[in-house]
C-alpha cells in the first residue's frame, strides 16, 4: 500500500510533526491527494504541505514538498508492471522513458544470470547438437551480452532486460 505521511512546514517549524498517513491508492489523481492534504491541516490558512516520509513506492516519485504526479500513473499499473518499473527506476531517473507504459512496453525478461540468459538464447535460436553442448561457454557469453547491453537493471539479485 502506498503511503504518505503529510504534516505542514509550519507545524514542523513549530516543534510538532502533526501529520497522518495518508494512503495514495485511495485517491484518483494527485489533485485529489493534495485537497485531502489540505483537508487534513485545514487549521491552518494555507497549509504548506510536508511530505515527511513515504511507503511502497519508487523514492523517485517522492519529495519533501511534492509528490510527482506520475506517482497515480504507477499506482494505476498492474502489480508485475509495477515491479517492471520498480526495478527500471532502482538505477534510472526515468531517462528518456518519461511515460511508465513505455518502460513496461520495453521489458524483455528477467533472469536470475547472464548465464541462464545466455542459455536462454542459445537455445531459443536452434536446436544446439548435443555432442557440441560441451563446447559452449555460457558464462563468458552472459559476460560478453552485459558488456554490450545498454537496457538492463541489476535489480533484487537478477537480471532485468530492457530494449534500448
Amino acid at each position: 500500500m502506498a503511503k504518505i505521511y503529510v504534516g505542514t512546514y509550519a507545524k514542523y517549524n513549530n516543534g510538532s510533526i502533526f501529520g497522518e498517513w495518508l494512503n495514495a491508492e485511495d485517491y484518483s489523481d494527485k489533485q485529489e491527494f493534495i485537497e485531502a492534504c489540505k483537508e487534513l491541516h485545514k487549521d491552518e490558512a494555507s497549509p504548506e504541505l510536508m511530505f515527511q516520509d513515504y511507503e511502497e513506492f519508487p523514492s523517485v516519485f517522492y519529495g519533501e514538498s511534492d509528490i510527482d504526479s506520475r506517482l497515480w500513473d504507477y499506482l494505476g499499473l498492474d502489480e508485475f508492471d509495477r515491479e517492471i518499473v520498480a526495478a527500471w527506476l532502482s538505477e534510472n531517473v526515468l531517462c528518456s522513458k518519461e511515460d511508465l507504459q513505455s518502460i513496461v512496453d520495453s521489458f524483455t525478461g528477467c533472469y536470475e544470470s547472464w548465464e541462464s540468459y545466455a542459455e536462454e538464447v542459445t537455445y531459443s535460436s536452434g536446436d544446439v547438437p548435443q555432442h557440441l553442448e560441451h563446447y559452449i561457454d555460457y558464462e563468458k557469453m552472459g559476460r560478453d551480452m552485459r558488456i554490450c547491453s545498454s537496457g538492463y537493471v541489476e535489480f533484487e539479485g537478477e537480471i532485468w532486460l530492457f530494449e534500448g
